[in-house]
């Protein structure tokens, strides 16, 4: 899955921009970030670049065409800031196409062949439509549809059309749906990574699976090898505790939630969440969880919600919060593509952080 993610205050001020300008076009480029995930591609776009007076060579109600000078002008910010680019564009009337048109595809990869190899990051194209927002990523000379887009703060905003939850579960889900309307499709698409599933972990992990979200993702280093398990971890039996090989907890957990029988997806990641192959499931995700006991593990759980809201929920914080990320810790807080096992300093939260959140 493709997965680009808007900072919230950045997308409120895209859509306001665009929006002065119609009926007629208008567009912006974005910078644009990229992570890897364990099976997916993550796209932070940030700090929008608005045009100048001549930055169009054609500006109609059908057609937009950014000047060379105001393409090079972009494309100077990125490659300074070691970033790509992510050309956004509104279709204001509802008649348009919500997605890319045949013209605006044939613009985007002329632009893409020129810019792309001088870029340090991906290139995309996204529009902006009454009805909800669509991109393309440049990918291997084509452009690829971006499954999901969302704006990102306090909380998650669906700027893609949001996903219409199954009718086969109408029993099921009735109370949920009368109770939630439009937020159970929303919450019914979610990936939500738990970290640490001892005692505040595992019945959050059995909720989230007993509410619908879409998948589960259980991340926890320890063994079950104290009797005191028994009273903290749900789904644990006295069978479990075997003290020649005790059994990881991330099993112990999942095997607890898929014998609720739901449809939740559940995966099972045993591995500090401190290193970079556990980090990168996080990216995956859409809703980030900490309950552990740790600070050094919530503060890189924290640093892997470049996508998301981060919920902590910890043994050792007084109440549970959900944080904005702000442009600087966005920026640093992408892992290596590969390489070392263990994060560096810079996705562990040293460094300035942005006055803005």
């Amino acid at each position: 899955m493709i997965r680009l993610a808007v900072l919230g205050i950045d997308a409120t001020e895209v859509e306001a921009f665009l929006a002065a300008s119609a009926p007629r076009e208008q567009g912006c480029f974005l910078l644009l970030r990229e992570g890897r995930g364990a099976v997916g591609r993550r796209l932070i776009a940030v700090d929008p670049i608005l045009p100048p007076q001549d930055a169009w060579e054609v500006k109609g109600p059908d057609q937009l065409r950014p000047s060379a000078r105001w393409i090079s002008a972009a494309v100077s910010k990125a490659v300074q800031g070691n970033a790509g680019l992510l050309f956004v564009h509104a279709h204001p009337d509802p008649a348009h196409p919500p997605t890319l048109s045949p013209t605006d595809v044939e613009a985007m990869r002329a632009l893409a062949a020129a810019i792309g190899p001088i870029l340090d990051g991906p290139f995309g194209a996204a529009v902006v439509h009454p009805r909800g927002w669509a991109a393309s990523l440049w990918l291997d000379g084509s452009l690829v549809p971006v499954d999901r887009i969302t704006a990102i703060g306090r909380t998650i905003r669906w700027l893609s059309p949001l996903p219409v939850a199954p009718d086969e579960d109408g029993d099921l889900d009735a109370r949920q749906r009368d109770a939630l309307g439009r937020a159970h499709n929303a919450l019914r698409a979610l990936t939500v990574a738990v970290v640490g599933v001892g005692g505040l972990g595992s019945p959050i992990a059995e909720q989230l699976v007993r509410m619908g979200v879409r998948g589960v993702t259980v991340v926890d280093s320890d063994v079950l090898d104290t009797p005191s398990n028994l009273r903290r971890v749900f789904g644990a039996r006295s069978t479990d505790l075997r003290p020649a090989s005790p059994l990881r907890k991330v099993d112990v957990v999942g095997r607890h939630l898929d014998e609720v029988g739901l449809e939740t997806n559940v995966a099972r990641i045993f591995g500090d969440v401190r290193t970079e192959t556990a980090f990168r499931y996080l990216l995956d995700a859409d809703v980030v969880v900490t309950a552990t006991d740790t600070h050094s593990s919530r503060v890189v759980a924290a640093q892997s919600s470049t996508n998301s809201p981060l919920l902590t929920s910890s043994p050792s914080s007084t109440s549970g919060s959900a944080r904005a990320r702000s442009r600087t810790e966005i920026s640093r807080a992408l892992p290596p593509r590969s390489g070392s096992s263990r994060l560096p300093r810079r996705a562990c939260g040293v460094g300035e952080r942005s006055q803005r959140t």
